[in-house]
């Protein structure tokens, strides 16, 4: 946990290698998530742009995603990072 102006933040990181055979149990278990972490950080997705983020979280987190381009790479799976950030939190994606 980090603490910020006296406020704790809950922070996870997993590498899951491959959400997509696990959207919808990802789904049913952000309830759980949404009580313990306020943010989530996932690498190695293997998500594309076919896959929503709203298969994978609840509304209740914003969700930014880097899936990896199957054109650029010509690869069919791997790579990909995820970053869900609590909604009630001030967040926004930053393209470099």
């Amino acid at each position: 946990m980090m603490s910020m102006n006296n406020r704790d933040i809950a922070v996870v990181y997993q590498n899951v290698r491959s959400l997509r055979t696990r959207a919808s149990s990802l789904y049913l278990n952000s309830t759980t998530l949404t009580e313990e972490y306020d943010i989530v950080g996932i690498t190695e997705t293997w998500l594309w742009e076919g896959i929503y983020s709203s298969e994978l979280f609840h509304t209740s987190y914003r969700v930014y995603r880097a899936d990896r381009s199957r054109e650029l790479t010509g690869l069919s799976r791997g790579g990909g990072v995820l970053l869900a950030v609590r909604a009630s939190f001030t967040s926004t994606q930053v393209k470099l």
